[in-house]
């Protein structure tokens, strides 16, 4: 039976020891004409310049300040050698626990690779289902051990069911007899629809640090004001819709940086629609008032930066 399902749902919920932990559908991109009438009247010129008075954090420089990576614990091994990836997959029932063993019944594994131990820690299973044609489509799962972090210990999973989404979660697990307790599922998505990017430890005080994906829609759903757009019909909220990313700290969220590749369309292509599939009216007003936001003040934006922008760009572009 291929470990594929067809809809998840994007999982931001914090769960606590015990508790069940909620699997996320993918979404299906939907995607309408973009109307570019009327967006030649957009007004940029009131965007606030606010570098001269807000700390921006660089990413970059964030990066620098983290642990070097950690060889496998005691916690994740299993007879000397790490879990079997199978048993980590994040497709599949929901559930608080995950096993140690015994995890390959269904699956035939085609494929297997471990890292060097601590450069980084991870483990790497291709595999396919037991009834399935040996040249079917081949799905994968990989896990990336972080380190120690809140009572436990820190996994980075990416798993891909043999379909178009490659989905992750960042996991705290705890290690119990012949099972894992998931202690806290951090995070999790599908591509640019919520999924996990870089995760760190920080070498002062073992603060876990993480970056989310992010599309159009997420820029509002995120500063409070999902609820003036419809997602995928207002702006595009595709699983292939990168525009930025969300870093975290300890749950906290510290800053949001543009992609620099949605920049370089946005300045190659001007006043045009400049993204493939573009949904509704206000998507080209969106990317306009972004490219514009940008070149005022900077690429990264803070929490409160996100919101004036937000404001902004409701004030601009979603007139009736």
């Amino acid at each position: 039976m291929k470990k594929q399902t067809v809809l998840i749902f994007v999982l931001v919920a914090v769960v606590t020891s015990f508790g069940l932990y909620a699997y996320y559908k993918e979404q299906q991109r939907v995607s309408s004409s973009a109307d570019n009438a009327g967006l030649s009247t957009v007004d940029t010129s009131d965007l606030p310049n606010i570098n001269d008075k807000t700390e921006v954090i660089d990413p970059a420089a964030q990066a620098q300040n983290r642990t070097p990576t950690f060889a496998f614990p005691p916690a994740l091994l299993v007879e000397g050698k790490p879990v079997d990836p199978m048993c980590l997959s994040i497709l599949g029932e929901d559930r608080a626990k995950l096993p140690l063993t015994g995890c390959r019944e269904n699956f035939v594994v085609t494929e297997e690779k471990i890292s060097p131990v601590d450069n980084p820690a991870s483990v790497y299973a291709r595999y396919r289902g037991k009834d399935e044609a040996v040249d079917a489509q081949a799905g994968f799962v990989q896990y990336r051990y972080i380190g120690p972090a809140q009572g436990g210990e820190a996994v980075l999973i990416h798993e891909n069911g043999g379909g178009s989404g490659t989905f992750s979660v960042l996991l705290i697990l705890e290690r119990a007899d012949d099972h894992f307790i998931v202690k806290q599922a951090v995070a999790a998505g599908d591509r640019c629809n919520g999924g996990v990017g870089d995760v760190s430890l920080s070498e002062g005080d073992g603060a876990l640090g993480y970056a989310i994906n992010m599309t159009p829609y997420d820029f509002l759903e995120l500063a409070g004001k999902g609820s003036l757009i419809e997602p995928y019909k207002g702006l595009d909220n595709s699983a292939a819709s990168c525009y930025a990313q969300a870093f975290y700290r300890d749950g906290l969220l510290v800053n949001i940086t543009i992609n620099e590749t949605v920049l370089t369309d946005l300045r190659r292509q001007g006043k045009s629609d400049v993204v493939k599939g573009a949904a509704g009216n206000y998507q080209p007003c969106f990317d306009r008032m972004l490219s514009a936001w940008v070149s005022k003040n900077n690429k990264i934006l803070t929490p409160a930066q996100l919101n004036d922008f937000v404001g902004t760009f409701e004030a601009a572009c979603l007139r009736t």
